[in-house]
């Protein structure tokens, strides 16, 4: 599975991350279930793969499957 994780940093950043097991996936889904969000992102970030950082104008074109923020996680890249 591949997130786009979006951080509300200044300046903004995004990340793509590849979890490659199952077990991380679900993890993932659960906290996002939960609406824990920003503990999701962190899980993302240290258990997953790193595949690069994307800027704005390269997230619609993103071979993400999921996007996550830390207010909220959608399945749509476009945000509509």
């Amino acid at each position: 599975m591949r997130l786009l994780v979006d951080i509300a940093a200044n300046p903004r950043q995004r990340f793509l991350v590849r979890l490659h097991k199952k077990e991380l996936v679900r993890y993932v889904k659960r906290l996002i279930n939960k609406r824990s969000y920003s503990q999701a992102i962190v899980w993302a970030l240290f258990n997953g793969v790193i595949e690069g950082e994307l800027a704005h104008d390269e997230v619609p074109k993103a071979d993400a499957d999921l996007i996550i923020t830390e207010e909220s996680a959608r399945w749509d890249l476009t945000g509509k």
